[in-house]
Formats: C-alpha cells, sequence, structure tokens
C-alpha cells in the first residue's frame, strides 16, 4: 500500500497538461531589414514600407487606423494661439468680442459636471487648477499641439508618427521632436543642457547625408539637385533622368526624401514660433495676476515716478508740479526747493497769460 509520501511524489513527478490545442499557433515575422542601395541617408530602424499594421507591436513608421493612442489635427486646439494674437488693447478678459469662440473652447461635458457637483469633486478640480497655476505654461504641450496644427501626428509620448512615411508629415517618423532638459530642469540650469524644442540639427543631418549620396554615388552638382526639387515642388514628382537605380530599377527615393525633409523643416519652424509667441504670452499673463508681481509693479511704478520727479525738478527753472505733495527725499535738498519751485510755475504762468493778452490787445489796435 502506498503512503503519503509516495503520493506526493507520483504528483509531483507527473507532467503538465497538454494545452496545445486551446489556442491556435503563432509565428513571429522575421525581422524586415532596410534596402541599403541607397543608404547616404541615416535611415529609420525600421523599413519604411509595406510594414505589417497589426501585431502587439507598435510601428511609428505605420501605424493602425483608430489607433487611440495617436494624436492628429483633430485634436488641435487653435485658442491659445488666437488668444496669444488677439488685439488686447481693444480685446481682454473673458469676455471677449466680437466673438469669444475664436479664444475659449466650449466646456466639455465632464468640465460641466465637475462645475455643478458640489464636494469633493469641486475641491478636486480647484486643487488641480491651482498646480496647473503653480507650474505655468506647458511649453512642451504648446508645442505638441501646434505640431498637430501643421499635419503632424503624435503618439502618447510625443514621438512623431505616420501612416505615410514618404511625405513631409512622416519624413521624420520615430523621432521626438522634445528632447533632453530633465537635469537642466532639476538643478534649476545649474548643469544639463535646456530642453530642445524641434528638429533642425537633425533634419539638417539627413539632409546633408542625402546631398553626400547624391553626389558621391550618383554624381550630381549642387545645381542638378536643386533642379530636381525645383521640379517636385512644381509638379509633385521628378520624371527624369537623373538619380536613376539600376539596381532597383527605378529613380532613387532620395531626391522625394530631400524635398519632404525641406518641407517639414518649414512645418516645425512655423510651429515652433506659433508655440514661443503662446508661451510668452501665457507666461505673460502669469505674472500679470500673481500678487507678487503686482506689488513688485506698483513698487517699480512708484519708484519711477520719484526719478522722473527728481530729474525734472533738478532741471531749474522748470514749471512742473507733482500731482501730489513730494516725499522728503524730493524736497530735502534744496531748503524747501518743492515750495519754491511751485511758487516759481505760478509765477512764469502769469507772467505768459500777461503777455498773451498784450498781444491780443496790440493785435486789435492795428
Amino acid at each position: 500500500m502506498a503512503t503519503l509520501y509516495d503520493l506526493a511524489m507520483q504528483y509531483l513527478k507527473q507532467g503538465l497538461p497538454d494545452i496545445s490545442g486551446i489556442y491556435p499557433a503563432t509565428t513571429t515575422p522575421p525581422p524586415a531589414t532596410t534596402d541599403p542601395v541607397d543608404g547616404g541617408d541615416v535611415q529609420p530602424l525600421f523599413p519604411v514600407a509595406s510594414q505589417p499594421s497589426g501585431g502587439d507591436g507598435f510601428n511609428p513608421y505605420n501605424i493602425r487606423p483608430g489607433d487611440s493612442s495617436i494624436r492628429t489635427s483633430d485634436q488641435y486646439s487653435p485658442y491659445a494661439y488666437n488668444r496669444a494674437m488677439r488685439d488686447t488693447n481693444t480685446f481682454s478678459g473673458e469676455t471677449v468680442m466680437p466673438n469669444p469662440d475664436l479664444y475659449y473652447a466650449p466646456p466639455t461635458g465632464i468640465e460641466q459636471l465637475m462645475s455643478k457637483i458640489p464636494t469633493p469633486f469641486g475641491f478636486v478640480k480647484k486643487g488641480l487648477d491651482a498646480i496647473a497655476d503653480k507650474l505655468g505654461p506647458n511649453r512642451t504641450a504648446i508645442f505638441q499641439n501646434e505640431l498637430l496644427g501643421q499635419g503632424i501626428k503624435l503618439d502618447n509620448i510625443g514621438r512623431i508618427v505616420t501612416d505615410n512615411y514618404r511625405t513631409p508629415e512622416g519624413i521624420m517618423a520615430g523621432y521626438n521632436p522634445v528632447s533632453g532638459g530633465l537635469l537642466n530642469m532639476i538643478t534649476k540650469g545649474a548643469y544639463g543642457e535646456p530642453t530642445t524644442y524641434g528638429l533642425e540639427k537633425s533634419v539638417a543631418e539627413r539632409q546633408s547625408n542625402i546631398r553626400d549620396t547624391l553626389q558621391d554615388k550618383y554624381r550630381l552638382s549642387n545645381k542638378q539637385i536643386e533642379d530636381v526639387l525645383a521640379e517636385i515642388e512644381e509638379t509633385g514628382t521628378y520624371t527624369g533622368p537623373l538619380g536613376f537605380n539600376e539596381t532597383m530599377g527605378k529613380t532613387t527615393n532620395l531626391f522625394e526624401d530631400l524635398y519632404n525633409l525641406a518641407q517639414f523643416d518649414l512645418m516645425q519652424k512655423n510651429a515652433l514660433k506659433k508655440s514661443n509667441l503662446i508661451f510668452e504670452q501665457q507666461l505673460k499673463e502669469k505674472r500679470q495676476s500673481d500678487p507678487a508681481f503686482i506689488e513688485q509693479q506698483k513698487i517699480e511704478e512708484a519708484a519711477k515716478t520719484r526719478r522722473d520727479f527728481q530729474q525734472k525738478a533738478g532741471g531749474g527753472g522748470s514749471d512742473y508740479s507733482p500731482p501730489s505733495k513730494p516725499s522728503s527725499s524730493s524736497s530735502s535738498g534744496g531748503g524747501g526747493g518743492g515750495r519754491d519751485m511751485g511758487a516759481s510755475a505760478s509765477r512764469s504762468a502769469a507772467a505768459t497769460r500777461s503777455k498773451d493778452l498784450g498781444s491780443m490787445r496790440g493785435g486789435v489796435g492795428r
């Protein structure tokens, strides 16, 4: 008769059940390789065309339709730029005329609900608003929003993604247009480099590599390259004989890539220009609403008024009279100089009126 020990050993030695029939067999596709024929350009880590869109992996060069992690121009918000561009001398405050809809987005359903529900949701919203106000304008979010406005797609970590690589919007897929700056931010500028906004350096490097390949491999001059780019600009494609790749049996794609890089550079510079304007405007508004800033402004304005008065009072014979009683520091320099200056101003004004009346009488007599 088997002992308890024997039964336990038999249980531990038995194999795992067969589950091969529960799940269908899966195969991992072999990694694709980039055609090295036109290898002068800094190519992405993955091929840019004919990539499968299924599977668990995320491919920034061929995104899946309807992917909720992708931000497109549909999510672009124009309100911040509109507010930055408005005439603040004519329109200001929250009741902007003539059309407030140009400057403020209508509240979402959740925002409307949060504003109506009492505690704790009301306190939560106020707390979040206070934190956002304390942190100040988010330069990264502003720049990313303006990139969306240029038609460039971004994923949820800020990388450029595309469903068509060989376009101005997709040529820099896989790159993050905002990089670095963490150490600089933590140390408040003491160490590290500040955050970089834009891909100007990366675009320039890729353009240089492409031109080197076109010159070395295809024996093209700068003028020939510029002529090809001008034809692409005018017609949308190049149909000439230059840059023909015998191995591929067609014209090299580097012409198209070079043109798309130039167009992307214009788009990112436009987005950066607009985002800088928005950031400076929001920073100015935050400073103006800060109680400490307001108090400092009052101090500076009072100091400026004193300096202006002192400069005019020191000119001698001036008819300037301050709107209020001068401070002790303003009148102490000349033993009652403020009162003397006021009397001088009265005598000067009386003399001027007397002179004018005399001239008028003389004119009538003649």
